[in-house]
């Protein structure tokens, strides 16, 4: 495999000496950092992760490689990313008999994969129209820790913006095929903590640096402006949710 090219929303996959066997535009070593923050390493030792929305593994082949027994799912419904990586990814798990399973469910088929310590949701949250919505989804996993990244506009007030207000910059031609209204839109951070919070959550902790906000990025390579860390407290039945009428 021609290692320079890298392959466009994907996940590096890493030997144990930080050989690139699978080159991506996503830093796979920079994710785990993004992912682990003040944790510390010793945090995955002997954890059940589940990685939703895994991409090419590459991030759960770090955690795994650090003690961890990883279900990571991805459906890759364009076939562009684990289906392009997977012989590589199965050398990688086989030769390290590293703790993976793969396996194709989406985002909202996780409560049908068991108990888990850490629920890993990156890149995800602000793709979909609502936000809390899969928030409050997450809190009925069955699991104890959950750590999510989004993107997120910057100040403090409780207010999303959405990356196609002129005074947000993005790439040249990035909104030519935009259909979709209520995609793109960004919660300061306050805001998204207080979503989690609202989602049953708790401990709410800022896993990379809290001064960093979209286009930002706490590492050159990783996907999103902000990473957190939360405990499960209780659960949110998202459906419900709803329907709940919010008086002034």
């Amino acid at each position: 495999m021609n290692t320079d090219t890298k392959f466009k929303g994907c996940q590096t996959i890493f030997d144990r000496t930080g050989n690139a066997l699978f080159p991506g535009v996503w830093n796979s070593q920079e994710l785990f950092v993004a992912v682990t923050g003040p944790l510390g390493e010793t945090y995955w030792k002997g954890r059940r992760v589940l990685d939703i929305g895994a991409n090419t593994s590459g991030l759960s082949v770090e955690i795994a490689r650090r003690g961890a027994s990883v279900v990571a799912i991805e459906p890759d419904q364009s076939s562009n990313s684990r289906v392009i990586a997977r012989s590589v990814l199965d050398d990688v798990i086989e030769t390290e008999a590293l703790d993976i399973t793969l396996r194709s469910e989406g985002l909202f088929d996780s409560h049908t994969l068991g108990e888990f310590d850490t629920v890993m949701c990156l890149g995800l949250v602000y793709h979909f129209r609502d936000q809390q919505f899969v928030l409050d989804y997450l809190s009925t996993l069955k699991s104890r820790d959950l750590i999510v990244s989004n993107q997120t506009a910057p100040g403090n007030d409780l207010i999303m913006v959405n990356r196609m207000d002129p005074s947000v910059p993005v790439p040249v031609d990035f909104w030519k095929n935009y259909k979709d209204a209520l995609s793109g839109w960004h919660p300061t951070r306050p805001l998204f903590e207080r979503m989690l919070t609202y989602a049953g959550f708790t401990n709410v902790t800022a896993l990379t640096d809290p001064t960093f906000n979209y286009p930002q990025k706490p590492f050159r390579s990783v996907t999103n402006s902000a990473y957190f860390h939360a405990s499960y407290g209780r659960a949110v039945d998202p459906v419900a949710s709803r329907y709940k009428y919010l008086a002034r």
